[in-house]
């Protein structure tokens, strides 16, 4: 069976997104060498400089069952945008508390207070939401609403601002981002190997990250 990376895989996940993915490099080697051309102008001189970035990449194993084998790619785009999730979630320094949750009084339901989560993102091109504030951004006038689907998908535009839903976030974080936050670099390749009835499919992956914002709701 042969696979292709961005046709069969990629183009089910949040990478296909260009609204949330800055760039995707896709290299023949591990570790990847990739040179950076930087053009600058000082006075009438152009200058050109060349800079070498060199990224190990992480490889990911997925086994499939043989009878499962029609599915590998819809399992392989899941576990690339669980893997994002996570990477971004886990790498993100810059966390901001966010009072989110309104309590209920007597049993009565409350409305959260989704105008206090709204503030943080003026700065920001791209969110990435869980399933209840989901709930609550779709109730909005102006809120300009897509299906969600598996995965990482993108759920709607408000003011400018491109929201994403994921499963995989936790219901008390929100993930906030610029146009370029995310580098995401593949190795072109996927390898393929078999076990008796048991296949085992590797990707070798990065994902570079700056300027995001986690939010802790509570």
């Amino acid at each position: 069976m042969n696979l292709n990376l961005t046709e069969d895989i990629l183009i089910k996940t949040g990478i296909a997104y260009q609204d949330l993915i800055g760039e995707a490099i896709f290299v023949n080697e591990n570790p990847a060498k990739i040179e950076i051309v930087n053009i600058s102008k000082i006075n009438s001189d152009i200058k050109r400089t060349v800079e070498t970035k060199e990224y190990k990449l992480i490889h990911h194993s997925t086994e499939i069952r043989e009878e499962n084998f029609k599915n590998t790619s819809e399992i392989i785009s899941k576990s690339i945008d669980r893997l994002l999730v996570d990477n971004i979630v886990k790498n993100t320094d810059d966390i901001e508390v966010v009072k989110y949750y309104k309590k209920k009084l007597f049993g009565l339901l409350s409305t959260n207070n989704l105008d206090n989560l709204l503030s943080t993102t003026n700065y920001f091109n791209w969110v990435i939401v869980n399933n209840k504030v989901y709930k609550d951004l779709s109730k909005l006038p102006n809120f300009e609403k897509y299906s969600i689907k598996k995965g990482i998908s993108k759920i709607g535009v408000y003011n400018g601002i491109s929201f994403f839903h994921s499963s995989n976030l936790d219901d008390d974080l929100v993930i906030l981002g610029v146009s370029d936050s995310i580098t995401a670099v593949f190795l072109q390749d996927i390898s393929i190997n078999q076990k008796s009835n048991i296949y085992d499919i590797g990707i070798d992956y990065l994902f570079v990250n700056k300027n995001i914002r986690k939010l802790i709701l509570e």
